[in-house]
């Protein structure tokens, strides 16, 4: 019995010895091999974690750090959405003037003689003639997993990760949630799962920052701003990027001040970044940009619906996307503005009460102190 013990213990440790050389291994082809590229995706994306960003150091010098750094960016988004970009839908008459009245205010006469808009055709045929309906942005029969009540969920699938988009008809159902003891330093998070059961919600994704120093924050305090039905819960000092909704459920994002936000009557709203893609301009990238992470983003269309956006990353299947990638996905799914959200082993979405994503950190959903919620 003895001898079979030892003989388990040998081959365990036989095994981790290899699984870490291998692992080894692999980094020194990642790092000194002939791929400059993939040097660069992996320090930028170990730098993007808070518990492992010290690999990085092991491959790199401080001034090659810096340099590498430096020259893969996503520049940051000066301006600030434009809510007359965004008409949602069903309330088009709420921004359109009466057709029958000039700006001068003068009746405007219908003429016998204009043609009936619906009935438009050839001057050989009166027979109306009808344009074919315009396709959803990015949904596709092959892409397209579910539809019902309002929520579309589409498959998501790039040379290095898989993910899941969700797509929102009503941006009035799209919250922030936040966890029991919020803002209590010696409190804790909660799930995205438990939040989501709290505000008895449909759906649910990660949403903004918190304190984590080394991976080991309790989840409570959230990093920059923090609205929740209309009352702003947290303040960040001087300003910061914000990324949540108005009053009238249209996605704002844009660096401001409380006083600022508060003016432009945000409702719910979190910070993290970077803005992806404001007022239909996407953000450039140099370099690689980023690394490759799992990530969570949200973003909306020009008819108001809502795009949130749940990316798998360190997997065999899934490494992770860069933020080249998010702004591709947004751009395909026609958003006029998208943002990044909290990613990494925070990023997760919820469904039904299911996972509809497959997390880095499957084992141990963190503690968090919001979420984005999606209400019945």
């Amino acid at each position: 019995m003895k001898k079979l013990v030892i003989r388990i213990i040998v081959v365990i440790l036989t095994t981790v010895l290899f699984a870490l050389f291998g692992l080894m291994t692999v980094l020194l082809i990642i790092n000194y091999g002939p791929s400059d590229r993939a040097h660069k995706l992996f320090v930028n994306s170990v730098r993007e974690t808070s518990a492992i960003g010290f690999l990085a150091d092991w491959f790199t010098t401080p001034e090659e750090l810096e340099r590498i750094l430096s020259e893969n960016t996503i520049e940051e988004i000066d301006d600030v959405t434009d809510v007359s970009m965004v008409v949602i839908k069903g309330r088009e008459d709420e921004k359109k003037p009466d057709a029958n009245v000039t700006p001068a205010g003068n009746t405007q006469e219908s003429s016998a003689a204009d043609p009936n808009p619906a009935e438009t055709g050839t001057p050989d045929n009166d027979t109306p003639t009808l344009e074919p309906e315009a396709s959803e942005p990015g949904v596709t029969e092959d892409n397209l997993i579910s539809d019902k009540d309002g929520i579309k969920i589409c498959k998501v699938k790039g040379p290095t990760y898989t993910g899941r988009m969700m797509i929102i008809e009503d941006p009035s159902r799209v919250k922030v949630g936040v966890c029991k003891q919020f803002g209590i330093r010696s409190g804790r998070g909660q799930q995205v799962s438990q939040i989501m059961e709290a505000y008895n919600a449909v759906a649910a994704t990660n949403a903004g920052g918190f304190e984590d120093d080394n991976g080991r924050g309790s989840g409570s305090m959230p990093i920059g701003y923090v609205f929740s039905e209309g009352q702003l819960l947290y303040n960040p000092k001087g300003s910061g990027l914000l990324i949540g909704f108005d009053e009238n459920d249209i996605l704002i994002v844009g660096n401001m001040t409380a006083e600022q936000a508060l003016e432009k009557k945000i409702r719910d709203a979190i910070t993290f970044g970077p803005a992806l893609i404001v007022n239909g301009v996407s953000a450039q990238i140099s370099g690689v940009g980023s690394g490759l992470n799992p990530r969570t983003a949200i973003g909306q269309r020009g008819d108001g619906a809502v795009l949130l956006l749940s990316i798998d990353g360190r997997q065999a299947n899934s490494l992770g996307a860069t933020y080249g990638d998010m702004i591709k996905i947004y751009e395909e799914f026609g958003a006029v503005n998208a943002a990044n959200l909290d990613g990494g082993s925070s990023a997760i979405m919820y469904y039904e009460g299911e996972v509809i994503s497959n997390p880095s950190n499957m084992i141990n959903n963190r503690n968090m102190p919001t979420a984005i919620i999606v209400t019945r």
